[in-house]
C-alpha cells in the first residue's frame, strides 16, 4: 500500500488545505462579563479566540497562512492592554457594552506595593520603579533600582501570610562554594538573591526579596515561533547545566517549563538611566479596576492596575549572543535529603508520579520535565500533548515516544483498552487517528526531516525514563 504524505502534496492544494483549517470564530475584543454561576466558565473561551488560531502551531507553512489572514489588534478603551487576533474574512469581532478589567479584579493588594514600599521605606532598592515585570499565582515582580548594586533588580513581592520556600532555596544555591571545590558550569545560569525584607500591608504580611533581573521567559517569546537551531541548542545546553548545577547542591527544582527559563539581560542594561530606560521601552501603563456588580472597590484592592512591562525580543530575532538563559521559579524545589515530596504532589508529573503517586520523587523527575523543555525549545510546540487532555491519552503517547512501559505499570493501567491490545499494539483507531496525528505533530516540530526526528526520539528513548 503506498503511503500518503503531505507534504507531497502541490504547494498550491496544501494552501487551500490550510485555508479551509481556518476557524471562523466570535472575537470578544473586550473582557466581557462572565456569571461565576454558570455551569460552562465561558473566560476560557473567550480567552482562546483571541489567540492565534491553532493551526499555526502546526508548522511554519500553516504559521504563514494564519499571518496572512489575520493581525494583532489592541482592544479598545480600558481594555487596551488586551491584545486580540482577528481574521477580517472569518471572525465576527464582538463588543460588550461594558469592558471588564476581570484580568486584574483579584481583590489582591499587588499593584500597591509601589507606594506602600515607598512610604515605609522598606525597599532595599533606592528606587522602586512603577513597572510590573510579570505575576503568577503566588507573586508580582516589579522593577526597581538597586543604587547601592548600581543595578536593575527584580522585586519579587509574595501574597500575604504565604511561607515561601523559594527564597530559602536561592540562598542556598547562592552560598559560597568550598575553595577546593571547582565552579560548576552551571552556578551562573540559575536566579541569584541578592536581598530580603517583609511588609505588613492591608492583607497581611508579605516576603519581599529582590533576585537578578531578566528580560523575559522562553514561553512568552516562542509561541508560534521558532528560534535559530543553534540558539536552541545553546538555550538547551544552557538549561541543561543550570539543571545540574541545582542537583548538584541537592535540590530538585520541581517546576522545570518554559516560562520558569528566563533570559538575561545584556550587560549595558544597568547603565540606562531611568529616563533613557523609559524612553527605549515606554512609561509604565496603569488600567482601572473595577467590581462585576459595580459595587465600589474594598479598601485592601487597588484602584489601577499596571500591565506587566516586556523588555524581550521574539525567538527569531535572537542570536547566539542572546542565549543565556537562567533558570527561575524555586517555588515547588526541595531537597530530596530532607523532605519527602511525593509523586501525586507532582504539578507535571512524569510517568513514575502517575504510576506510582506514593513513591518519593527524587532527581529523574526533574529529568522527565528537562527533556520535555528541551523539546520545545527547539521545536516550539509541546512533545506530549498537556492540555484538554486526558491523563490516558497522555501515557498512550508516553508508550508511542518511548516504548512499551514497565509490566506492572501496564497491568496497572485500567485505560489501556482504549488505544492498545492486550499483546501491547496499538488498537485500529487509535492507530489510524490518534497515533497519525500524533506522530505527525512529531515530525512538524523537527527541522531536517526524517534523520532529525529519528534522532530526537533516539535521543529521549536512550534516557530509558521507564526501563
Amino acid at each position: 500500500m503506498k503511503v500518503f504524505h503531505f507534504i507531497d502534496l502541490p504547494p498550491e492544494i496544501r494552501r487551500m488545505i490550510w485555508e479551509e483549517c481556518l476557524p471562523s470564530r466570535i472575537v470578544e475584543i473586550d473582557g466581557g462579563r462572565w456569571a461565576r454561576t454558570t455551569l460552562c466558565d465561558r473566560r476560557k473561551t473567550t480567552i482562546m479566540n483571541r489567540k492565534l488560531p491553532a493551526i499555526s502551531q502546526i508548522c511554519p507553512e500553516s504559521r504563514t497562512i494564519v499571518q496572512e489572514n489575520g493581525h494583532w489588534e489592541s482592544t479598545p478603551g480600558d481594555c487596551s492592554h488586551i491584545k486580540a487576533w482577528p481574521d477580517p474574512t472569518r471572525d465576527f469581532v464582538f463588543q460588550h457594552w461594558q469592558s471588564f478589567d476581570g484580568m486584574y479584579s483579584y481583590g489582591e493588594e499587588m499593584d500597591l506595593w509601589p507606594n506602600l514600599l515607598k512610604y515605609n521605606g522598606q525597599c532595599p532598592a533606592d528606587n522602586l520603579l512603577p513597572n510590573k515585570l510579570g505575576f503568577g499565582g503566588y507573586s508580582t515582580v516589579w522593577l526597581a533600582l538597586d543604587t547601592h548594586l548600581k543595578r536593575y533588580v527584580a522585586l519579587k513581592v509574595n501574597i500575604a501570610d504565604l511561607i515561601s520556600r523559594e527564597a530559602k532555596v536561592l540562598k542556598a544555591l547562592c552560598a559560597p562554594l568550598p575553595s577546593s571545590e571547582a565552579v560548576h558550569p552551571g552556578h551562573d545560569l540559575v536566579t541569584v538573591f541578592l536581598d530580603g525584607f517583609k511588609v505588613q500591608g492591608p492583607n497581611g504580611t508579605h516576603t519581599c526579596y529582590t533576585v537578578t533581573l531578566a528580560q523575559c521567559n522562553l514561553r512568552e517569546i516562542s509561541f508560534s515561533r521558532l528560534f535559530p537551531l543553534e540558539v536552541a541548542r545553546a538555550l538547551s545546553y544552557g538549561l541543561t547545566q543550570a539543571g545540574a548545577y541545582t542537583h548538584s547542591r541537592g535540590y530538585v527544582h520541581g517546576d522545570i517549563h518554559l516560562s520558569n527559563v528566563l533570559v538575561k539581560l545584556p550587560s549595558t542594561f544597568d547603565g540606562l538611566s531611568i529616563k533613557q530606560l523609559y524612553g527605549k521601552y515606554g512609561e509604565p501603563e496603569t488600567v482601572p479596576v473595577t467590581r462585576c456588580d459595580g459595587e465600589p472597590l474594598p479598601p485592601n484592592a487597588p484602584a489601577k492596575a499596571v500591565v506587566p512591562l516586556f523588555l524581550g525580543k521574539y525567538a527569531e530575532k535572537f542570536s547566539l549572543c542572546d542565549a543565556h538563559p537562567l533558570l527561575s521559579g524555586f517555588g515547588e524545589a526541595f531537597s530530596p535529603a530532607s523532605e519527602v515530596r511525593l509523586g501525586q504532589d507532582c504539578q507535571f508529573r512524569a510517568p513514575e508520579a502517575i504510576f506510582e503517586p506514593q513513591a518519593p520523587l527524587t532527581y529523574p523527575s526533574d529529568i522527565w520535565s528537562l527533556t520535555t523543555a528541551i523539546w520545545e525549545i527547539v521545536g516550539m510546540k509541546a512533545i506530549f500533548s498537556t492540555e484538554f487532555v486526558h491523563e490516558d491519552e497522555i501515557i498512550a503517547q508516553h508508550i508511542d515516544v518511548l516504548g512499551p512501559m514497565p509490566s506492572e505499570w501496564w497491568a496497572r493501567w485500567e485505560g489501556r483498552s482504549r488505544f492498545f491490545k492486550e499483546d501491547g499494539s496499538p488498537t485500529n483507531s487509535y492507530r489510524e487517528i490518534n497515533g497519525l496525528r500524533f506522530r505527525s505533530h512529531l515530525r512538524s516540530v523537527c527541522r531536517n526531516g526524517d534523520g532529525e526526528w529519528e534522532t530526537s526520539l533516539g535521543m529521549m528513548r536512550k534516557l530509558r525514563f521507564w526501563s
